[in-house]
């Protein structure tokens, strides 16, 4: 099962208003019994752990499934339970990679895009993407995000060092 991203931020702060209905609600703590201050407790302890294990598994269990409707319009979504998808692709759990669904009638190009100061020689350290996946296809990148999907690359980015990497998703 996926979910939509913007679904998923909107899942949490509905949990984040509701905490602090609670907690507004409770109001003057003192007067309540000891059942009801039991109670308001078990609330607010219940809805942080859901808060907590929620980004837990959003910042480091949960890919991104990326799927491109057609050369303009895409939308992300995260895994929330493992599945197949209709043409075999095993989606799982996993910080370090991600998926791309091309939906689309188009070929998509993937690559790194490779930033660095001028006169110098950038040096690689990691597998970087230069690749087509074809119409109607899907595949699973060992990243963890794209940073350009369907929109044009910046010509150059700020960093710290010396030289900079970005990966995009780019119609041929």
């Amino acid at each position: 099962m996926t979910i939509n991203k913007t679904y998923f931020w909107i899942i949490i702060i509905l949990i984040i208003v509701f905490l602090i209905y609670q907690l507004l609600k409770i109001g003057d703590f003192e007067k309540f019994t000891e059942k009801q201050k039991q109670k308001a407790n078990y609330i607010i302890l219940s809805g942080a752990l859901i808060l907590i294990y929620l980004g837990v598994m959003f910042s480091a269990f949960f890919p991104n499934i990326y799927v491109i409707e057609n050369c303009d319009n895409y939308h992300s979504e995260i895994l929330i339970f493992p599945k197949t998808t209709e043409k075999g692709l095993n989606l799982t759990f996993g910080d370090d990679h991600c998926y791309v669904l091309n939906e689309s009638d188009n070929n998509i190009n993937i690559k790194t895009l490779i930033y660095s100061q001028p006169n110098y020689k950038p040096v690689i350290f990691f597998k970087t993407l230069d690749e087509v996946l074809n119409a109607k296809s899907e595949k699973q990148f060992e990243i963890g995000y794209f940073d350009f999907i369907c929109e044009t690359p910046d010509n150059k980015v700020l960093s710290k060092g010396s030289q900079s990497y970005m990966n995009a998703i780019n119609c041929n």
